[in-house]
């Protein structure tokens, strides 16, 4: 009323960003591919992303402290992997200088040895869970699925569906239902960010980290942990 109005910000589209840890040499071989005049990147995700849109990735390896911070443009969704382990995914192509980063995660995995170096080593653990997708899934209700493996951190969760979905990924995070055995509003909730998709021991899942567990998750998880402990080694 007592002066201008500020100019509108522009809106535009949002930037999402995809998170990904290469678990093996071959796979880096795999879902790099430097021989396109645009070098291009596949990564299998669980988030929706816009063809065309600029996308922020955060790439690693397995049992590698170091993190690559590049860019990509998501060019078609695609299924990736080998033999009848196809993966949903994005295939993105990369300017020059995220073709350099690329260049240096295939050089560096040639030598890289591949195996977990985490201080939190995950026990194997078949408790049942409740998958909360966020809106990636039209009718929005909870996945059933199970866990593959668990430690204080994070969890590999077997579910054999992925969703598939457009636009933008700007949903909530993915979320784990625990001890559903108990009356719903006992049942604890932690936010995970998916770190991987792939497979487990054979089964199909991903491998997700913890995001701020609270008190009830933390001695779920223990719960848990003390549980697998326990258990004799499988045959």
């Amino acid at each position: 009323m007592f002066g201008k109005t500020p100019p509108k910000e522009p809106v535009g589209p949002q930037s999402v960003r995809l998170t990904y840890d290469f678990r093996s040499r071959e796979q880096v071989e795999e879902f790099i591919n430097l021989e396109e005049a645009e070098p291009t990147i596949f990564l299998p995700t669980l988030e929706g992303v816009t063809l065309g849109h600029l996308i922020d990735l955060d790439l690693g390896l397995t049992g590698q402290k170091s993190r690559y911070q590049l860019q990509g443009r998501a060019r078609w969704l695609r299924r990736g992997g080998s033999g009848p382990r196809l993966l949903p995914g994005v295939s993105l192509f990369c300017d020059p200088g995220s073709t350099l980063i690329l260049q240096q995660i295939v050089r560096e995995a040639r030598f890289h040895s591949f195996l977990f170096t985490r201080n939190d080593p995950r026990l194997p653990c078949s408790e049942e869970v409740r998958v909360h997708l966020g809106g990636r899934v039209p009718d929005g209700e909870p996945t059933q699925a199970r866990l593959g493996d668990i430690s204080h951190n994070g969890a590999f969760v077997v579910m054999g569906t992925f969703p598939q979905v457009g636009g933008d990924s700007g949903g909530p995070p993915l979320r784990l239902e625990l001890a559903i055995d108990k009356p719903e509003r006992e049942r604890p909730l932690v936010d995970c960010n998916v770190r991987w998709i792939g497979f487990l021991g054979g089964h199909k899942g991903f491998g997700c980290l913890f995001l701020n567990p609270d008190k009830r998750v933390r001695a779920e998880v223990s719960r848990l942990l003390q549980v697998a402990a326990n258990l004799p080694p499988t045959r």
